[in-house]
């Protein structure tokens, strides 16, 4: 479904006012009026005779249709600007929870490892977590957790993977690891991410887009459906185990460093940096933070203690929510399931309570 904006939004370029991606537009291949000949299409941003797997050939255009909202499932199904193309199919992206919370947590099992994947979208029976090469799934509809192959490449102590079209993800530097949830196998499609691992925490865009940090104070993206690294200086240092998700309702990263105070939203479209966000409530962030892709963002403040916070993007301010029911030490990853919960847990062998969301 298209619709009239008045600019026209990244990862695309104006190319003389058509808003099109020049990592596979075939007319615009790798730069405004570059044309690739007949036969050949534009995969990241270069012709080429061959439309590599696992994308498709839609009319000249090279995509992955799990994940391109122009092509979603299939060539020429389009989302709306408010959906991403989740798996090959168009989902929501404001999931309309308006802040409200449960009054209780509920246990649900001990989780195995920290590092949950920080967003599970509607529909999906699994949410993943893994620290260094060890990763486990959670079964939403057993409740019970099960072991999957090591990944060939480790997360670190605190990272977290991500969804992006039918495959789990990791930017782990120096690599990108891809686990192929329905082959059941893992794969390393790049070696050469730049700078060091701070086990930082992964999250995707409405683009399918994984989003990580380096230890080069630079925001990392990469791309599935073009095989593309792109790097964002942030100006930002001493961030360690950084925490980064994504919201759909501004289309930015929120970042921050565990045992830092502040929180930075970094703007996608213009590529540029907010540091004057309301301070964070208690003296620094722990390692939990996760964004209910509605306009709010939970984290567990503090190193200890059981307090949690809910940060409202639009108001720009912090509310406290229930407190979790044990310390929560400093150590805890937290998961927001479209489903509506919100899980949180601390180190492996620790308990794993969710409260429900609205």
């Amino acid at each position: 479904m298209g619709s009239c904006a008045a600019e026209c939004p990244a990862p695309n370029t104006d190319c003389s006012g058509v808003c099109t991606n020049t990592d596979t537009d075939p007319a615009h291949c790798g730069a405004c009026g570059t044309t690739c000949a007949a036969g050949e299409f534009c995969s990241a941003g270069s012709c080429t005779p061959e439309c590599p797997a696992p994308n498709t050939d839609c009319s000249g255009v090279c995509t992955n249709t799990d994940i391109d909202p122009a092509h979603c499932g299939a060539c020429g199904t389009t989302c709306a600007m408010d959906e991403a193309c989740v798996v090959g199919e168009c989902t929501p992206l404001d999931l309309g929870f308006d802040g409200t919370t449960g009054d209780t947590w509920e246990m649900v099992g001990t989780s195995p490892v920290r590092g949950l994947q920080s967003w599970v979208p509607r529909g999906q029976t699994h949410m993943y977590a893994a620290s260094g090469t060890t990763v486990h799934r959670w079964s939403l509809a057993t409740q019970t957790w099960e072991t999957i192959a090591d990944a060939p490449n480790s997360f670190g102590s605190f990272a977290a993977p991500t969804l992006s079209g039918g495959a789990i993800w990791g930017i782990t530097m120096p690599s990108v690891s891809r686990w192929d949830i329905a082959g059941s196998s893992w794969t390393t499609p790049r070696t050469d991410v730049m700078g060091s691992n701070t086990s930082a925490q992964n999250a995707t865009d409405r683009a399918g887009r994984i989003w990580s940090y380096n230890g080069s104070n630079q925001l990392v993206r990469y791309d599935p459906s073009t095989d593309t690294l792109e790097y964002f200086p942030t100006g930002v240092s001493a961030t360690t185990q950084t925490r980064v998700v994504y919201d759909p309702t501004t289309d930015s990263i929120f970042f921050g460093g565990a045992f830092s105070t502040p929180l930075y939203r970094w703007d996608i479209a213009t590529s540029t940096l907010d540091s004057s966000l309301a301070a964070l409530p208690e003296t620094n962030l722990s390692d939990a933070m996760c964004s209910d892709h509605s306009g709010h963002i939970y984290a567990a403040l503090g190193c200890g203690g059981s307090t949690v916070w809910q940060y409202d993007i639009e108001a720009d301010s912090w509310s406290q929510i229930p407190d979790y029911p044990t310390d929560h030490g400093c150590n805890t990853s937290c998961s927001v399931h479209e489903d509506g919960w919100l899980y949180m847990t601390d180190l492996g062998g620790q308990p794993m309570y969710r409260l429900p969301l609205f």
